[in-house]
Formats: structure tokens, C-alpha cells, sequence
């Protein structure tokens, strides 16, 4: 996966990003819209971005999983130049989804 997203005629390297700080803010201020942004002007570039609940993609993956289609699933996530998980910490994922 890409570790870079070209913005605003700058590059802003994904580990700079505060995702730890988000995961903590209370709701309603903003995060999902701030995500969408970032997508949208990512897919603006011609980038290839998933915006995805990530209860949503455990879902998936226990899916592909047990389909047997679990490393052909990885193979398409990796294909993306950014992949955006919202409401990470909202909803307990658990034991499996871990």
C-alpha cells in the first residue's frame, strides 16, 4: 500500500497524521468528514482509495476467509493507494475480528 498522499501540491507522509488522536475524540467533531475529504481529493489525483466502517471490513475478511478467498482479498486491499477504517474503537470487533 502506498505510505504517501499527495495534497495540495504537497506531500504529507500517513504517518504524520494524528489516527492515534482521532481514535480518542469524542463524536461528532468532524473526523468522518475529515476522512471523506482526504479520499475524495485522493481520488482526485486518480488514486485508488476504500473508505470502509472497520466492523464492515472484519466482516469482509472473515468472509473472504471463509470462502477461502482470504489472500485474493488482501491481494485487492493492497492494490489501493489509501485505505481509510472509520469508527475505529465505536463498535467492539471481537474475539475473531481482533
Amino acid at each position: 500500500m502506498n505510505t504517501r498522499l499527495a495534497f495540495a501540491n504537497r506531500q504529507l507522509p500517513t504517518h504524520t497524521l494524528p489516527f492515534r488522536r482521532w481514535q480518542v475524540l469524542s463524536s461528532g467533531v468532524g473526523k468522518t468528514h475529515l476522512a471523506i475529504a482526504l479520499g475524495l481529493a485522493a481520488c482526485g489525483q486518480g488514486r485508488e482509495v476504500r473508505f470502509s466502517r472497520l466492523t464492515e471490513l472484519i466482516t469482509l475478511l472473515m468472509e473472504a476467509r471463509d470462502e477461502k478467498q482470504l489472500l485474493r482479498f488482501r491481494e485487492q486491499i493492497e492494490q489501493l493507494d489509501l485505505l481509510i477504517l472509520d469508527e475505529l474503537g465505536y463498535v467492539p470487533t471481537g474475539r475473531v475480528g481482533a
